[in-house]
């Protein structure tokens, strides 16, 4: 879910938070921040970062 949209002229940086739950039931919440690159009115590039250790420990269980 993203929570906050930065405008950076020729980049949109991205911040909020991915929710998931996993087969076994265990939910975890890992922030991301997304830098979009925007040329000529379209998104063309995305460079993303993740907090992979709470995915990671979720699906461990």
């Amino acid at each position: 879910m993203a929570e906050e949209f930065y405008d950076a002229g020729r980049h949109v940086f991205v911040r909020g938070h991915y929710h998931a739950v996993s087969k076994s039931g265990q939910e975890s919440d890992a922030r991301f921040i997304h830098l979009w690159t925007v040329g000529d009115g379209k998104l063309t590039h995305l460079v993303q970062a993740a907090d992979s250790h709470v995915v990671q420990q979720a699906l461990i269980g």
